[in-house]
């Protein structure tokens, strides 16, 4: 395997790999790999069934699960990445393997990995019309929140995202991080220069992104993409705090724009916590209709 780091011009190579099944998860998404590759140290290295992708961290390796057609011989390719691995004097580490692709490693490793639950990783999956119609009992706060803000902002436009707002949205990213303390949080730092780097290739990674304002002023923006047939993933949503149910308008409407343009769209993807308990529940008051549970694969001490 020749390993090369993951740029914007390998996202068209990584589509086709991509599309070769039907996905669920954050991660088998071509933005979410991408805006985060640089984080992340991902490289890539292509065979002729099989698209790998390995991770970087001060001298440690980690792999996603092989991307390839759900016909090919998945023994041979953890084979491979075992090899590669090994040759390095280290055992082989998969990362947010979802249930699905953890039966298929059973099968076809059988007694080679031990498997992990990886809560932290797990994504929120949600209804999309319940979503877009802030619908049921369950919701009746986060209307609530909506309407303080179409009421202290009778002026709100919702737009969609492209070159006519880009620098408005920009600059709203950058005060965002000012605000909320960049500078002192490594993962906001690293969360700051995921959106940059979606901001700046939206185009080429396919990404649908919507921008609320407020008297004028950018208060939110989200950016999302295609998931398989049937679902979204939200890569970003922000908002400012002080800015009472901007969070929920911009949610609302980003997937009311969602399912007007891609009507066949039935879950949105909304991503993991890392972990981050305000993040994990303000994901969970919005009552998931399922969850993508993943775990960490690791290769077993012979």
């Amino acid at each position: 395997m020749n390993f090369k780091l993951l740029g914007i011009d390998d996202c068209a190579l990584l589509g086709t790999y991509l599309a070769r099944r039907e996905r669920t998860a954050c991660q088998e998404n071509m933005a979410t790999i991408f805006n985060w590759g640089s984080r992340l140290q991902t490289h890539l290295a292509v065979t002729e069934e099989w698209l790998f992708l390995r991770h970087e961290r001060e001298g440690n390796y980690s792999f996603y699960f092989p991307l390839g057609a759900k016909e090919s011989d998945l023994a041979a390719a953890a084979n491979e990445m075992r090899a590669w691995c090994h040759s390095r004097g280290q055992s082989l580490t998969l990362w947010s393997v979802t249930t699905e692709q953890k039966n298929e490693l059973e099968i076809a490793c059988p007694g080679v990995f031990d498997f992990m639950p990886a809560r932290n990783s797990w994504d929120y999956v949600y209804e999309a019309k319940r979503l877009a119609e802030v619908r049921g009992n369950k919701m009746h706060g986060k209307k609530n929140h909506l309407n303080h803000f179409i009421k202290k902002y009778p002026d709100w436009q919702f737009e969609v995202f492209g070159e006519e707002n880009f620098d408005a949205v920009s600059r709203m990213n950058d005060e965002w991080c000012l605000r909320y303390g960049c500078g002192e949080q490594e993962s906001l730092r690293a969360e700051y220069c995921a959106v940059q780097r979606c901001l700046a290739n939206y185009r080429a990674l396919g990404v649908l992104g919507g921008v609320l304002r407020a008297e004028g002023a950018v208060a939110a923006f989200s950016l999302a993409s295609p998931l398989g047939r049937e679902s979204f993933d939200v890569h970003v949503e922000k908002a400012f705090h002080d800015m009472q149910g901007a969070y929920q308008v911009i949610n609302r409407e980003m997937v009311r724009l969602i399912l007007r343009l891609h009507p066949e769209v039935k879950w949105i993807n909304r991503e993991d916590d890392a972990g981050e308990e305000g993040l994990r529940q303000a994901k969970l008051s919005y009552h998931p209709d399922m969850m993508v549970e993943k775990y960490v694969a690791k290769e077993r001490d012979k």
